[in-house]
C-alpha cells in the first residue's frame, strides 16, 4: 500500500510541468540604500544598526554619524557609544587599509577601536568594496597595527 501512495504522489506531482529554457530575471533589484552600518554597543557588545538616512553616504559620513553617537531611539534601546566626538581625518583605502587619525585623542579604549574599524568595514561592503579585504590602522599619539572587524556583519 505504501508503495502504492508514494507512486500517486510522485506521478501527481509531476503532472502539468514542462521543462523550459533558460528564463530572463531582468536586472537585479537596484535603489537607495536605507543608510550607513553602524556600530554601537548594547551590553558591551558590538550591535550593528543601519542609520536610516535615505542613502548610503560616504564612508567620511558614516564616521562623523558614528561619533555624534546613538539617536534618542537608539539609547533608549540600549546602544552606547565610545567613540569621541573628537575630529576624525580618513584616507584610503589604499592596498585594502584605511587609516584614521583622531585630532587630540590619545588612546581609545578597544571597544571604539571595534566600533570604528567594524562601521569601516560595514560602510565599504555597502559601497563598491569587499569588506573582507579591508582592515583598519589607526594613527596618532599612539599607533596600531591594521585590524579587521571582530564580528561578521
Amino acid at each position: 500500500m505504501r508503495y502504492v501512495v508514494i507512486a500517486l504522489v510522485l506521478l501527481l506531482s509531476a503532472c502539468g510541468v514542462r521543462p523550459t529554457g533558460v528564463v530572463p530575471a531582468g536586472d537585479p533589484p537596484m535603489g537607495v540604500a536605507r543608510g550607513p552600518l553602524l556600530y554601537f554597543l548594547a551590553d558591551g557588545k558590538l550591535r550593528p544598526v543601519t542609520r536610516d538616512t535615505g542613502h548610503l553616504g560616504s564612508l567620511a559620513e558614516a564616521l562623523s554619524l558614528l561619533a555624534a553617537g546613538p539617536t534618542l531611539a537608539e539609547r533608549a534601546a540600549g546602544l552606547t557609544s565610545e567613540v569621541p566626538a573628537a575630529p576624525l581625518s580618513e584616507s584610503g583605502p589604499a592596498q585594502g587599509v584605511v587609516t584614521l587619525q583622531f585630532a587630540g585623542v590619545g588612546r581609545l579604549s578597544a571597544p571604539a577601536m571595534d566600533q570604528l574599524v567594524c562601521t569601516v568595514i560595514g560602510t565599504s561592503a555597502r559601497g563598491s568594496v569587499n569588506g573582507r579585504n579591508v582592515l583598519v590602522q589607526f594613527v596618532g599619539p599612539v599607533s596600531v597595527p591594521a585590524r579587521g572587524c571582530p564580528v561578521s556583519s
